[in-house]
């Protein structure tokens, strides 16, 4: 059987991984880009047993049929399928997946909370050639924070802004009502409404256009749209028209697509993809999970992170 693990991009598994690695009887082999192609992933995969996917290449079904020794895959996230399309044949040809979930929570909390900050203050209008001198803004304990997506990281980003004084409201595909402490849970139509930041915290499985048109249509007059989610959760063109009229502002842990040129400065702020996921601690311990995962699969075949504990039937087929 191969020994062999390939690993993307060089964030994640430190030398002591490696040697943790080495320990069990595997080596590394690492294509140190992060964003691999179709191709060089085909070619890379073969031969391998494991691999760490550290970068944001897409794993294709293409990539996946190339595979000829592969046993388990291990994400370095939580929303798997967006960067493995081809999870369904990975299925079908009994490989497992993993998610190192929960490993980033508070890394994309405290930059999504960086943002809230930022947008609730001004500091790009005030900050930002042709914007603003002066501004009289609101404190934290008139805000209300409308947190979308209430797992790991909209858990993390409600508490921290629980800490601040912000009034924090959420709303959750499993909990519709209620209340979870100080958060009250509430329909997202109702909660975009209320909110004077709304923040969106939900993985690509559940759809794009989470925060749909007529969702941002429904936010105040001067409400900032954080997201931290994944491209393409919001409806872009609307947004964008109700920036332009300088009726909202928002802030982006991703680049736009087709970015229009003619915003008002300071409305509207974007970072390169993946920013908030990545911090010294979240990166040392997805490798922990990555590897741990991979490790487990290879000795048991079990592991609790699985994401698709049926491959071990369906690959026997």
């Amino acid at each position: 059987m191969s020994k062999e693990v390939l690993v993307t991009d060089s964030l994640f598994v430190y030398p002591e991984h490696e040697a943790l690695l080495a320990k069990n009887g595997y080596s590394v082999f690492r294509l140190d880009k992060p964003k691999a192609t179709e191709a060089e992933l085909c070619d890379a995969i073969k031969g391998k047993v494991g691999y760490i996917l550290g970068g944001v290449e897409s794993v294709t079904a293409r990539v996946v049929d190339a595979a000829d020794t592969l046993k388990v895959i291990a994400f370095t996230g939580s929303g798997f399928s967006e960067f493995i399309p081809g999870h369904a044949t990975a299925t079908a040809k009994g490989i497992a997946i993993t998610a190192a979930v929960g490993g980033n929570a508070n890394s994309v909390a405290e930059y999504t909370l960086a943002l809230i900050l930022m947008m609730t203050r001004r500091i790009p209008l005030l900050s930002v050639r042709g914007g603003s001198s002066f501004l009289v803004g609101d404190e934290f304990q008139d805000l209300t924070v409308g947190v979308v997506g209430y797992g790991h990281i909209g858990r993390a980003v409600a508490a921290k802004c629980v800490s601040l004084g912000f009034k924090v409201v959420a709303t959750s595909r499993t909990r519709a009502t209620g209340s979870d402490g100080s958060v009250q849970m509430l329909p997202l139509v109702e909660l975009a409404a209320i909110a004077d930041v709304l923040t969106i915290h939900v993985d690509k499985p559940n759809g794009g256009n989470v925060v749909d048109a007529k969702i941002v249509q429904t936010m105040k007059t001067g409400a900032i749209l954080i997201n931290a989610a994944f491209p393409h959760a919001v409806a872009e063109k609307a947004m964008f028209a109700r920036i332009a009229s300088k009726e909202m502002f928002a802030a982006f842990d991703a680049p736009v697509d087709n970015l229009p040129t003619a915003l008002p400065p300071g409305y509207f702020i974007q970072s390169n993809a993946q920013t908030a996921f990545n911090s010294r601690r979240a990166n040392q311990a997805i490798s922990d999970m990555a590897v741990t995962s991979l490790l487990n699969v290879l000795a048991t075949g079990k592991d609790k992170y699985l994401v698709n504990p049926t491959y071990r039937t369906a690959g026997k087929k």
